[in-house]
């Protein structure tokens, strides 16, 4: 989805500007200007080699020197410049007279390009949160893998299995048990065989003829040297692995919850709705289901296409609990469905677990 344009009047979110001089307001409103306007010198950077000096600035925003807490004018270089060279820039080439200001400190942060960091990645051992899907499909596509679970009765409690969608591993029943799955998906690069991470083992039928649907969910085999049974969040660093429980939950209204998904990695949202009822549209046909949790994202959305599969987790100080796996969302993404993560367990008969 491309946003051509916003309803409504631009507002600093969430920020007290009052806190800010208006010369260091003016500043960044000014550097916004000018960087939104290099549309055409931008084109032809690929690289750091490709940069100008004015292109060299990647943005800014408002924030706060160190150790001073000084309200501040960060500055995003994808190459290191030093403090006089940058604000000779900004204030004489670029001409932001504010930021000569006594009140605007200037702060550099190298971030080299900043690029888009969705979890597409060929990883091994592959954690939850990663690009998955199976193959051949008539369209290169991606899903997300949820996490890792186990049979609860002989011989599938010896197996490693990967939790996620039925349209993510089974292509809405167009598949058969022993069908390739690959990491990352062919939407991200992926190809069988030197990408395969795990064969389909078993799926939950999608009806398309009215009935009620419970779960869109499925699990595919795995070897355990290939997976991890953690899900991966993005640190300061880059994306870690971290633990998840397999203590499962339920949720309420109006509770904060979380996931890790290939498309948006980790977002947080709040439980709008339990107990949802509602038409979903798939390539085949329209399926009914029952039983979701609505979620609506705090600070933009909770998912977006290609997260499928990704388990929504509550946090408390010791442990990030399942409480739901994502299936689906409005196409304006203001909600997205997840199904409560016992139901998918119940259906597939099997556990979450924590460790290999």
């Amino acid at each position: 989805m491309v946003i051509r344009d916003l309803e409504g009047p631009r507002e600093h979110i969430g920020l007290d500007t009052g806190e800010f001089s208006q010369d260091l307001l003016e500043a960044r409103a000014v550097i916004e200007e000018t960087l939104s306007g290099q549309g055409d010198q931008r084109s032809a950077v690929r690289s750091v080699e490709d940069l100008t000096e004015a292109t060299n600035i990647q943005g800014a925003g408002l924030g706060r020197a160190a150790p001073s807490g000084q309200p501040s004018l960060n500055v995003y270089l994808a190459r290191p410049i030093n403090d006089e060279d940058l604000v000779s820039l900004i204030v004489e080439r670029m001409g932001v007279r504010a930021a000569a200001s006594p009140q605007v400190t200037v702060v550099p942060v190298v971030t080299g390009i900043i690029e888009t960091q969705a979890y597409d990645f060929h990883r091994r051992p592959a954690p939850g949160g990663v690009s998955i899907h199976r193959t051949p499909t008539s369209l290169p596509v991606a899903g997300t893998f949820g996490c890792l679970a186990t049979g609860r009765s002989f011989p599938r409690d010896q197996r490693t299995l990967i939790l996620g969608c039925n349209h993510v591993f089974a292509n809405n029943n167009n598949a058969a048990l022993g069908d390739v799955i690959i990491q990352p998906g062919g939407r991200d690069g992926g190809s069988a065989p030197q990408d395969l991470i795990a064969v389909l083992e078993r799926f939950v039928e999608l009806k398309f003829d009215g009935s009620i649907n419970i779960a869109d969910a499925a699990t595919a085999w795995a070897r355990p040297e290939d997976v991890s049974p953690n899900i991966l969040i993005t640190g300061v660093l880059g994306p870690v692995e971290v633990p998840i429980s397999a203590t499962t939950g339920t949720v309420t209204v109006d509770q904060l919850v979380f996931k890790s998904g290939r498309t948006t990695e980790v977002r947080a949202g709040t439980v709008r709705e339990v107990d949802a009822s509602h038409w979903i549209a798939y390539p085949g046909g329209n399926a009914y289901f029952s039983g979701s949790i609505g979620v609506e994202g705090t600070l933009g959305t909770f998912s977006e296409t290609g997260d499928s599969g990704a388990i929504v987790w509550t946090l408390d100080f010791v442990q990030r609990n399942p409480v739901g796996m994502l299936y689906g969302g409005t196409v304006n993404f203001s909600r997205s469905f997840a199904h409560p993560i016992d139901l998918v367990t119940q259906a597939l008969d099997v556990f979450i677990i924590d460790t290999l």
